[in-house]
């Protein structure tokens, strides 16, 4: 089981799950193991906490603008493989 008993103090202490993200970010947490914690203390969805995760890297406001970036690159992929 992971220790995410820092984050915990962080969420006691007042601090949001944007901001327990980014002190994880810091601390060197990988996403895949922020998202666990962020789910696990904050009770948050999985879309939930990707939002959170994609927010604070600041690479898009937003899950759904993340995605519509990719979209084109993985279509033009797929149609490069002939799987479109």
């Amino acid at each position: 089981m992971d220790d995410f008993s820092k984050d915990e103090d962080l969420k006691k202490r007042g601090a949001s799950a944007a901001d327990v993200c980014s002190c994880a970010r810091t601390d060197g947490l990988e996403a895949a193991d922020i998202i666990r914690m962020l789910r696990q203390i904050f009770s948050l969805s999985l879309a939930q906490a990707k939002e959170i995760i994609v927010v604070t890297s600041g690479t898009s406001r937003s899950l759904s603008e993340r995605q519509e970036k990719l979209a084109p690159a993985l279509e033009e992929a797929l149609k490069n493989q002939g799987d479109i």
